[in-house]
């Protein structure tokens, strides 16, 4: 896939972002297990919810960068 610059540095950006992204949905993530009664991961709705918007930012990730 051929880009111009401009295009370049915006899929960069974006890149950035879903990087940021996920560091604060991991924190999150890592919250929910240390609040959680138990072993942290099972009946626990904030680390569910961590975890399926962490697949769909990896899925982003991937998607962004895979080469065609």
């Amino acid at each position: 896939m051929l880009l111009t610059q401009e295009a370049y540095e915006m899929k960069k950006n974006e890149l950035e972002e879903l990087k940021q992204k996920l560091k604060e949905v991991r924190r999150e993530k890592a919250i929910a297990i240390k609040q959680a009664d138990g072993d942290g991961r099972h009946d626990n709705f904030g680390f569910e919810q961590a975890e399926i918007q962490e697949r769909a930012i990896i899925k982003d990730i991937n998607d962004l960068t895979k080469v065609n």
